[in-house]
């Protein structure tokens, strides 16, 4: 029988199993990753604490957006993509990075703003319904996806005129697109 995830709030107890976890971490771990908990929560409130892969994780429509697990030198931060990190680069160049896996300083959680943007970018790839979710017109859709940008991230390596040109986007589809933006860039 698979349960459920148990929703809770930011400023609720984690799960027992979840709890365990972070009992088990040395400090300065433990509190940066309480921390971290914290600012995700306050992020995506909605989300389920799980374990996943031996670690704490947040869950949010039945996929895993983050989870994190501490290690002898670092707090690993893990987006559970291989691919999310490539798109902020920038944001991350403070940190030393794997493919799929952010190594945080034991003592200096990730700031809000760079959560937010993690996990902004992990809940595009794992969209069921892609560039439809935003409300885009078919032709939008086929015109993003025609140059290769499949997420919201990939639109970053984009100027805004470069994208407006693009045969199939109008100004609805970049209203939109710039609301879904706003976020990510900080606007």
């Amino acid at each position: 029988r698979i349960r459920k995830p148990q929703l809770i709030m930011a400023s609720a107890r984690p799960p027992r199993s979840v709890s365990a976890h972070y009992s088990r971490a040395p400090e300065p771990h433990r509190s940066t990753m309480l921390e971290m908990r914290r600012r995700i929560l306050r992020i995506i409130p909605e989300a389920g604490e799980v374990i996943s892969y031996g670690m704490p994780a947040f869950q949010v429509d039945g996929e895993i957006v983050a989870g994190m697990l501490a290690a002898k030198k670092h707090v690993g931060y893990y987006p559970f993509s291989g691919s999310t990190l490539s798109g902020l680069r920038g944001e991350l160049a403070r940190y030393s990075t794997t493919k799929s896996a952010i190594h945080v300083p034991p003592d200096a959680p990730i700031s809000s703003t760079v959560l937010r943007k993690l996990i902004r970018a992990r809940r595009s790839e794992i969209s069921r319904e892609g560039w439809e979710s935003l409300g885009l017109a078919a032709p939008a859709c086929r015109a993003l996806r025609g140059y290769g940008m499949h997420n919201l991230h990939d639109l970053t390596k984009r100027r805004e005129p470069e994208i407006a040109s693009l045969h199939g986007i109008g100004k609805n589809a970049m209203v939109i697109l710039r609301a879904a933006m706003k976020p990510i860039v900080g606007e």
